[in-house]
């Protein structure tokens, strides 16, 4: 995503005297930090959160910019770091600050994280023996089953997806990699990994409003007829994007390339969007590698299920009922 660098000072006279100050005086700590040793990537990550809820959309780019001319991915490698190893004892762990940022990646699994924190108690953990934990993680289990191939065809219509079911129940392997503590029931909250929720059910439910919160920068919807449209969509929605399609032949990597750009160009990296409707379950797993949380309602719960198994297999991360 570019960098939109519209003026090189921060203008503070638009927020009230308290608000000012706490940006100023946040400021002023992170430029200390930013020269100190390991120890401080957690403390910086922690007042960048802090400081990301006090602005508004936009606000917090331009502040990063202004202040430390720093770009909004590298803040999030610090607030992704204080998320991840929050906990950690620093002092006593041999780690390099490479290491640290890529074992922080959204995709990495939680086990390489506890791994790689272990081996730093004996020994030094360089970018290069992060790569290799994180790796042998990510390889232990590919043999269970293949991710969905790219190429698949995607339909989006309510009959396309009923068809898109039998065809699948149909074929003896469509089901090898599902196993049954994944299976997805109407009315669950799954949440995959840390971010994401899959609700099982019409977006209309009050289960679904209420796991929405109160800021949102995209909705995306996935109508099932041309006329389609959302009935229910939050005050503060900034940003709306429908996509609707009858054409048997439209493909998954045409949907995916639309998807990615609405969602690089509408919000930035941690924020929140909420989908209502899944075309396909391998949807969850680009939404990952664009760094938003994702609140996701899908009525289907064979298709709830397929996304679940997918981002188990293919993140090798944990997904897991929620109750509410």
């Amino acid at each position: 995503m570019s960098e939109p660098l519209s003026q090189d000072n921060f203008d503070y006279t638009q927020f009230d005297k308290d608000t000012s100050l706490f940006l100023q005086g946040e400021a002023g700590k992170i430029k200390g930090l930013l020269t100190q040793t390991i120890e401080s990537i957690v403390e910086i990550g922690s007042r960048l959160i802090e400081v990301k809820t006090s602005l508004q959309h936009g606000q917090y780019r331009q502040w990063l910019h202004s202040e430390f001319e720093m770009s909004i991915r590298t803040a999030d490698n610090f607030t992704r770091v204080a998320k991840c190893f929050n906990d950690a004892n620093f002092s006593e762990l041999d780690i390099a600050k490479s290491a640290l940022y890529l074992l922080a990646a959204p995709s990495v699994p939680d086990e390489a994280r506890e791994e790689a924190l272990d081996v730093a108690k004996n020994e030094r953990v360089s970018q290069r023996k992060a790569t290799e934990i994180i790796e042998a993680h990510k390889n232990s289990s590919t043999e269970e089953s293949s991710p969905i191939p790219p190429t698949q065809k995607v339909k989006t219509g309510k009959r396309h997806r009923r068809k898109e079911t039998k065809e699948k129940s149909k074929d003896p392997t469509s089901r090898s990699t599902s196993r049954k503590d994944l299976q997805v029931a109407k009315g669950e909250v799954w949440g995959l990994g840390r971010y994401h929720r899959l609700f099982c059910g019409d977006a209309t439910s009050q289960k679904f409003q209420r796991l929405i919160p109160e800021d949102i920068s995209l909705v995306i919807y996935f109508p099932d007829d041309v006329s389609g449209w959302p009935t229910s969509i939050p005050g503060n929605v900034k940003t709306v994007w429908s996509f609707y399609t009858a054409l048997d032949d439209f493909h998954l990597d045409h949907l995916r390339e639309n998807l990615e750009s609405c969602i690089s160009g509408t919000t930035d990296p941690g924020e929140t969007i909420a989908m209502l409707g899944l075309p396909h379950p391998s949807l969850f797993i680009l939404i990952e590698q664009l760094e938003v949380s994702c609140i996701c309602a899908e009525a289907d719960p064979n298709i709830c299920t397929d996304a679940v198994t997918a981002w188990t297999l293919t993140t090798k991360r944990k997904a897991k009922r929620v109750i509410h």
